[in-house]
C-alpha cells in the first residue's frame, strides 16, 4: 500500500510538473530589462543587469541601446551556471549574451554577458560580434 502510495505521488508530481524553456526566460527578461530601461530606473536596472554589463560604456549610453535594442533569440541553452543564448542585433550581426540566478533580481535572473551591446554601440569593431 505504501508503494503505491509513492508511486501515486511521484505519478502526480510528474504529470502537473511544468516544463521550463530557456527562450522563454530570455524572451521574459529582455522583455522586463526593456520596459525598466524606458523608466531610467537605473536603481532598478541593476537588478536585472549585471554591473559588468555596463562597465566600459557610459550608464546612460547603454540604458538606451537596452531600450531600444532589436534581438531576435536564435537559440538558448542551459549552461552552467545559467542560460546562454545566441542572438540577431538589429537583423545584422549574430551575438551572444548569458544569464545566471540571482536571488535579488525581481524576475531570478541578471543579463551578466551581453556581446550584442558591443555591437550595438561600436559599430566598427566586430569583436563582439560572431560574424556579420
Amino acid at each position: 500500500m505504501r508503494f503505491q502510495l509513492c508511486l501515486f505521488i511521484i505519478y502526480i508530481n510528474t504529470a502537473v510538473s511544468i516544463p521550463i524553456y530557456a527562450d522563454d526566460i530570455v524572451q521574459k527578461q529582455m522583455s522586463t530589462i526593456k520596459t525598466v530601461a524606458h523608466t531610467r530606473n537605473f536603481t532598478k536596472l541593476l537588478t536585472l543587469v549585471s554591473e559588468s554589463v555596463f562597465e566600459f560604456e557610459n550608464w546612460d549610453t547603454v540604458r538606451e541601446a537596452l531600450e531600444h535594442s532589436n534581438l531576435l533569440v536564435i537559440d538558448t541553452k542551459f549552461r552552467h551556471p545559467g542560460i546562454v543564448a545566441k542572438v540577431i542585433v538589429n537583423g545584422e550581426r549574430l551575438s551572444d549574451m548569458a544569464f545566471t540566478r540571482d536571488e535579488n533580481s525581481s524576475t531570478g535572473w541578471i543579463l551578466s554577458r551581453a556581446g550584442f551591446l558591443e555591437c550595438l554601440l561600436d559599430n566598427a569593431s566586430e569583436s563582439f560580434c560572431i560574424e556579420d
